[in-house]
C-alpha cells in the first residue's frame, strides 16, 4: 500500500469512529469508558418468511432458517442506556446459507422459534474540551450507551402454533 493510500485510510478510519460516537465531532480527543461487566440477554420470537398461521407439513419436511434479515426483538436497557435490538432471521423453502428446521410429519402448524443470547457492555464517553467552570480543559462526560459484542448462543427449532390466533389449539386437531 502506497504511503498516500495508508494516509487516506487512516482519515477514513478516524473519520469513521468520530461519527460513531455521538456528541463528540468536535473535541479533540475522546475515550470510551466500559461500565462494569458485561451482561446478557435473550431474545426470543418467532422468524420472519413464514406465514402468520405457520406451516403444516403432513408428511414431514422442513424449512430453511438463515440468520439474516427478519424481524427484530428490541430491548431497554434502563437508566438512559438506550435500546437495543436483535433481528430472528427468516424463513424459507429454500436458501445457500443457513440451516435447515425440521417441521413434524403431523397436520398441525409451525413456526420457526429463534431464541438468541446476545452479549453487551454498557459504556460511556467523555471527550477532552474546555471546562469554564474550572477554566482549563478537562475530561468531560458526553454521553453513554451499550455495545452490543455479538451473538453467543443460537436456538431455532419449529414449535406448534393454533392457526388464525386461537389461543389454545383443539386437542386432536
Amino acid at each position: 500500500m502506497t504511503r498516500r493510500a495508508t494516509c487516506l485510510v487512516i482519515i477514513l478510519m478516524v473519520g469513521l469512529i468520530i461519527i460513531s460516537v455521538p456528541n463528540v465531532a468536535f473535541a479533540k480527543r475522546s475515550k470510551v469508558v466500559y461500565q462494569g461487566k458485561s451482561f446478557y440477554k435473550w431474545a426470543k420470537g418467532y422468524s420472519g418468511g413464514i406465514d402468520k398461521n405457520g406451516i403444516s407439513m403432513p408428511t414431514g419436511g422442513a424449512v430453511w432458517w438463515t440468520d439474516k434479515g427478519g424481524p427484530t426483538v428490541s430491548f431497554s436497557f434502563g437508566a438512559g442506556y438506550g435500546y437495543g435490538s436483535v433481528g430472528l432471521g427468516i424463513s424459507s423453502s429454500k436458501g445457500t446459507r443457513g440451516q435447515s428446521v425440521k417441521i413434524p410429519a403431523t397436520k398441525h402448524f409451525y413456526k420457526v422459534y429463534v431464541k438468541k443470547q446476545v452479549k453487551y457492555r454498557k459504556y460511556k464517553v467523555y471527550v477532552w474540551r474546555y471546562d469554564p467552570r474550572v477554566k482549563r480543559e478537562r475530561w468531560v462526560y458526553s454521553s453513554k450507551g451499550v455495545k452490543n459484542l455479538g451473538v453467543t448462543a443460537r436456538q431455532y427449532y419449529a414449535k406448534r402454533v393454533c392457526p388464525n390466533g386461537a389461543h389454545h389449539c383443539k386437542k386432536g386437531k
